[in-house]
């Protein structure tokens, strides 16, 4: 047997016993960097989510407490998210990457309101831009100068490697400048419940997230670009100006344009402290270096 997956105009086939092989390496009994998830539990009946949900009211969030328990309701019977790969045909050697269709899950509902309620916040981050045509009329502004270059910079399983603790406490701390302790209280609460209860079956298996945030969860894209955005507010906006004369970031994926020193020594060192800064955040990154023209 063998699954086909697409990726643009591309097929891809692959075996079953290859997935399934690769999906159970994602899977570790202790928590670890890459693309060690989770760790197998022995059924779904010790699963149990109580939870109580405020009257806070955020402003614009659509997700009433009424839809997050009709919902939950209606996922009793199936409870889990459902784990698979997606195969990065497009990179060698071939990888994959995990994910979590949690859309009939027990936490999904929650996940929702809580994606609702973030998004303003992560959207009003100075370095935010909502999609490639965004970035395209900012850079189509720009004026470049002689000693400027363009740099990219990946995350490394950006996901996986979130900190469930340090990301908690992290967007907890910048919340509460910004809200009052009720809406800072509800927020905390539903990313715990969210974070720490992704439960997904693979196969015969069933298991437990504990480390990182699942790709594939409402909430992710939001938590992990908060999650960022909040350490660039203190260490990234500094250098705005001084070797960074432009700076972007989409999640995982960040556009710059570097400022050269005419003295090779100090372009290396800012160069090197540029990275240790970004990899100092708590996720690995990997980096196109700066070539001047």
């Amino acid at each position: 047997m063998m699954t086909v997956e697409l990726k643009g105009f591309d097929v891809n086939v692959v075996w079953v016993e290859s997935h399934f092989g690769w999906g159970h390496s994602a899977f570790s009994c202790s928590p670890g960097p890459k693309d060690k998830i989770g760790g197998v539990i022995g059924g779904g009946s010790d699963v149990v989510l109580v939870f109580s949900v405020c009257g806070v009211k955020f402003d614009g969030c659509g997700v009433h407490h009424k839809y997050i328990r009709h919902w939950i309701n209606q996922n009793l019977p199936d409870p889990f998210g459902y784990f698979y790969l997606t195969i990065k045909i497009h990179k060698g050697p071939l990888s994959t990457r995990p994910v979590c269709s949690d859309c009939t899950s027990l936490v999904h509902p929650l996940g929702k309101w809580l994606d609702q309620v973030l998004q303003p916040i992560t959207a009003s981050q100075p370095f935010y831009f909502k999609d490639s045509f965004t970035l395209k009329e900012e850079i189509n502004k720009l004026i470049l100068l002689a000693n400027a270059s363009i740099i990219t910079f990946d995350a490394v399983a950006m996901y996986t490697n979130i900190d469930i603790d340090d990301s908690i406490a992290r967007i907890m701390e910048f919340l509460s400048t910004i809200w009052d302790k009720y809406e800072c209280k509800a927020v905390e609460e539903a990313m715990n419940i969210v974070m720490r209860n992704n439960r997904m079956q693979f196969g015969d298996l069933i298991v437990c997230q504990i480390c990182g945030v699942a790709m594939g969860m409402s909430p992710a894209p939001t938590i992990a670009n908060l999650f960022v955005a909040i350490y660039e507010n203190e260490h990234i906006i500094p250098l705005v100006g001084k070797y960074l004369m432009f700076y972007r970031r989409f999640i995982d994926d960040g556009f710059a344009v570097w400022l050269h020193d005419c003295d090779p020594i100090t372009n290396a060192k800012n160069w090197n402290d540029f990275k240790a800064i970004c990899n100092a955040m708590g996720l690995s990154w990997t980096f196109k270096s700066p070539q001047k023209n």
